[in-house]
């Protein structure tokens, strides 16, 4: 009886310990969500790894203290760009990651994804390596060899965008890891070409980005043509309100489907004018151009046009 106490007492203590420590955490690190949810997700990898035969005892009280220092860790190492600033398009950030990217943002990967300047510091990315990185190369197996600021090494842009399968063997470097064997880079990047893996990367990047710009060049053709089509049935109807200005006819009768102006724009139609037909008769009701409304700013914009005109001439 007293050894189930004793138990029963330290469990509480442990209890109250990490209790005290998640306050603790809670008032010094002020870490956002977003770093916390990362410092959890890899804690929870470490934790059901593969390679374990045995379950582990996990105590709640060493995963605060780990989230805390993971949350402040990944403060500190924040992707920065030349100057510093935080960049949304280094490679860095989508290894092994691109399965979250939107089409927008996979394409604008592709266009305009971050590349070090000539003056970058390469030397102080490879501090523990015999060779650095050449500024050169990137010139040299454009447009898929990319450079990571963060990760400090080479990837090759199609495979970590758009990741081939891996049927057989093991990807490397270039694609899930830096590449950062300087002194075969050379050997390295025309093996990297040749294979199946970056062959298939490489169409589906070609294949996407032909989608998206058929996409795009289709919408632009359309907005085009209905501009051109608005445009065309917008001419016969200012032609026939300026043609009654100019010769002093009133442009309404009696009724809102009487007047000079409708009867001259019928005329039109049944002298052959096909692109006024399809618009008046098959275009949207609140889009004809016709209304009393539309009369008067078109009857506006003449006035200004002759008072500006008149005014050159003076």
């Amino acid at each position: 009886m007293q050894q189930k106490k004793r138990k029963i007492t330290s469990t509480e203590d442990d209890d109250a310990s990490c209790s005290k420590q998640l306050q603790q955490s809670s008032e010094v690190d002020s870490a956002p969500i977003t770093q916390s949810y990362s410092a959890n997700k890899k804690l929870c990898n470490s934790l059901v790894s593969p390679q374990d035969s045995e379950p582990k005892t996990i105590n709640s009280c060493s995963i605060v203290n780990e989230v805390v220092s993971e949350s402040r860790a990944s403060t500190s190492t924040s992707i920065l760009d030349d100057g510093g600033n935080f960049h949304e398009n280094y490679i860095g950030r989508w290894v092994g990651r691109s399965f979250v990217l939107t089409t927008e943002k996979r394409m604008e990967m592709l266009k305009r994804c971050w590349a070090p300047s000539e003056t970058y510091d390469f030397a102080g990315d490879a501090t523990h390596l015999k060779r650095k990185f050449n500024h050169s190369w990137l010139e040299m197996y454009k447009p898929w060899l990319v450079y990571s600021k963060k990760l400090k090494g080479a990837f090759c842009l199609f495979c970590v965008l758009f990741p081939p399968k891996v049927a057989r063997g093991v990807q490397g470097s270039l694609i899930v890891r830096p590449f950062t064997k300087y002194k075969d880079v050379h050997i390295y990047c025309k093996a990297h070409v040749d294979t199946q893996w970056h062959r298939e990367s490489s169409a589906s990047a070609n294949s996407f980005s032909n989608i998206k710009t058929n996409v795009q060049v289709a919408l632009q053709i359309g907005r085009e043509k209905i501009i051109e089509d608005n445009r065309n049935a917008l001419l016969p109807i200012i032609s026939t309100i300026v043609f009654c200005g100019t010769h002093d006819l009133p442009l309404r009768g009696k009724e809102k489907d009487d007047g000079v102006f409708q009867d001259l724009l019928q005329l039109k139609i049944k002298s052959g004018d096909e692109i006024l037909r399809q618009h008046l008769e098959k275009g949207q009701k609140n889009a004809q151009y016709t209304s009393p409304k539309i009369q008067n700013e078109i009857l506006n914009i003449c006035g200004i046009l002759i008072r500006e005109k008149l005014v050159d001439n003076i």
